[in-house]
């Protein structure tokens, strides 16, 4: 079951199909420390980084190092006024 599938038996398994909106999804590339990355953004809103428990470079400190600042600079205003990195 992916994350979030214990809410099927409190949230959805309840209302019919369609009280349900599908969202948007776009891929969106990502240069993360010279190594092409594709990633999912659905609604234009929620940036989706499958593959964040297994795939050996999301592991990797530096890179989600890279992936973290690149997401503060590009979507949040810069990293000098954050309180945590990764």
């Amino acid at each position: 079951m992916d994350t979030g599938g214990g809410n099927w038996p409190l949230l959805y398994s309840m209302p019919s199909a369609d009280e349900f909106e599908m969202a948007r999804q776009e891929f969106l590339p990502i240069d993360v420390g010279g190594e092409a990355a594709i990633f999912q953004i659905f609604d234009g809103a929620l940036l989706h980084i499958g593959g964040a428990s297994y795939n050996r470079l999301k592991k990797e400190a530096e890179y989600r190092r890279l992936l973290s600042d690149h997401i503060w600079t590009t979507y949040l205003g810069g990293i000098q006024d954050r309180i945590s990195r990764v």
